[in-house]
């Protein structure tokens, strides 16, 4: 077993090798067997876990769009690397994040709510009884009372749910709410706003624009930072041979793109499409480039150019 697990950390990725944990070890199975609210809250935070690592490997390494090292220790090392950023003064100006019920007895001037969806909130194990479902109602409650001036209620038209993408619908509580004290001026995913949604970029895009608003000097400082972080166990990244993109550079839509086309891209420069794969959702290319060798894209983020 122990070789087995050995070798599936070589050839892996750390969502597979999270769910090959799971299963081979009846972990998950114990907690979802566990009805009790300590095994339920144990079953959601492993849930949890999954999807984190799920967007993990679905993300790219760079703003290139490069995948880079997906195996668990690039995981570890990256959550590591965040908990040491989150080590802060306990009275500076930041945001808090807790449970509702560590919220109890407490109040700010502004309270954001996620996770607004059927099946979440309220909890899909939690409405099998009137019981049940009031306690659920009650814990919504004590969340939207926490506020003092503004309350921002969100839900997510689609999450990662086990490693799988799945459409949601808006919470019953919602639509309990009072029409006349809701502003839905800004709310996302529908089609007045989605045009608008779009064309703020990719995820990756919209996470990394504070860098572009900064300063010359702060950007700089970032994007050193950024680049100088290992990348794997030890290992250096190759070094990259600039590419000036040409000047009718455009980047093309990608979705008929096939194995064998020419492409340019805007940091490594023209290359080869030798391999498509990845889900219908986040499509990966394996392109050899002319100098900077072979690499993993992926086409949602990456800007890449069809040569024809």
């Amino acid at each position: 077993m122990i070789r087995y697990f050995q070798s599936m950390l070589q050839q892996k990725n750390a969502y597979d090798v999270a769910v090959q944990v799971g299963k081979h070890t009846n972990f998950v199975k114990e907690l979802f067997n566990d009805k009790s609210t300590e095994g339920l809250a144990r079953y959601e935070n492993v849930q949890e876990l999954l999807n984190s690592i799920k967007e993990f490997i679905e993300s790219p390494s760079n703003e290139e769009g490069e995948v880079g090292d997906k195996g668990l220790g690039a995981y570890l090392q990256q959550i590591t690397l965040l908990t040491d950023a989150d080590e802060k003064d306990e009275n500076a100006d930041v945001a808090k994040l807790m449970t509702i019920h560590s919220a109890k007895g407490l109040e700010f001037p502004v309270v954001f709510v996620g996770g607004l969806e059927e099946t979440l909130f309220p909890n899909a194990m939690s409405i099998n009884t009137r019981e049940e479902l009031e306690e659920e109602r009650r814990l919504f409650y004590v969340a939207v009372t926490r506020a003092q001036k503004h309350l921002y209620l969100t839900y997510a038209n689609a999450r990662y749910r086990f490693g799988s993408l799945t459409q949601n619908e808006p919470s019953r509580f919602l639509d309990e709410l009072p029409e006349a004290f809701l502003d839905r001026t800004f709310a996302g995913g529908g089609a007045r706003n989605q045009a608008s949604f779009n064309n703020m970029g990719s995820a990756f895009q919209r996470m990394h624009r504070g860098f572009e608003n900064q300063s010359t000097g702060n950007s700089q400082r970032a994007t050193t930072k950024q680049t100088s972080l290992p990348t794997g166990l030890g290992n250096k990244p190759p070094q990259t041979v600039q590419h000036i993109p040409s000047k009718d550079f455009v980047p093309s839509d990608t979705t008929s793109l096939q194995e064998g086309q020419k492409v340019e891209h805007q940091k490594f420069g023209y290359g080869l499409v030798t391999k498509l794969e990845g889900s219908a959702h986040n499509p990966i290319a394996t392109v050899k480039f002319e100098l900077n060798g072979e690499k993993k894209i992926m086409l949602n983020y990456a800007k890449l150019r069809i040569v024809e």
